[in-house]
């Protein structure tokens, strides 16, 4: 495989979940959250301690989510940075760059319409395989009157994922439309 080639791979792989945590990251900052809900997040951060009495199994799975968010803030980093490494290598070869932001455009797209397509087929089965993924002690099954489920309902869960997946998808389609620009600019010369 060439060395150019190696890059579109490495690129179109690593761009849609920059992109992705990048939504994430920019959904959580912005997102209004009631008192409650900034209270936890607060907690999640390690700023404070919580003052609502959740049992202690919400309070295990709390913990769990400020691991699991701490090490995708550490992922976007790192994919912030080989994104940042690869567009700076590319930058003098515009038809390299066009290339990689066409293909990662095009792999963000092509992401967020496989996991669409997964949320439509079984939606319960990808809900259940996220949580064994990045909550494998299995602590995160509660009863709908507990109280981290009334401060954290389906819809808050709904309503940051559509933010997420909009914003990632629209992302993916404006850096596909910038290498349009790219390649017609570059032709241009």
């Amino acid at each position: 495989m060439g060395h150019d080639r190696k890059i579109h791979v490495i690129f179109s792989l690593v761009f849609p979940l920059f992109l992705l945590l990048l939504s994430y990251l920019l959904v959580v900052a912005f997102y209004p959250l009631t008192s409650e809900q900034q209270t936890v997040f607060q907690f999640l951060d390690g700023k404070k301690e919580l003052a609502i009495n959740y049992t202690t199994a919400e309070i295990s799975h709390l913990q769990d989510v400020a691991v699991v968010m701490n090490n995708v803030n550490i992922a976007f980093y790192v994919l912030a940075i080989m994104v940042g490494g690869i567009l700076v290598y590319s930058w003098k070869r515009r038809d390299l760059l066009q290339s990689m932001l066409r293909y990662g455009g095009l792999a963000t797209i092509s992401l967020l319409c496989f996991l669409l397509l997964l949320l439509v087929i079984d939606f319960n089965w990808l809900f259940t395989l996220f949580h064994q993924l990045f909550f494998p002690q299995g602590n995160w099954q509660f009863a709908g009157d507990s109280l981290l489920i009334q401060n954290f309902p389906i819809g808050f869960f709904v309503n940051t994922g559509l933010l997420m997946f909009g914003l990632t998808l629209a992302s993916g389609i404006i850096i596909f439309f910038i290498s349009i620009m790219v390649k017609y600019k570059y032709q241009k010369r």
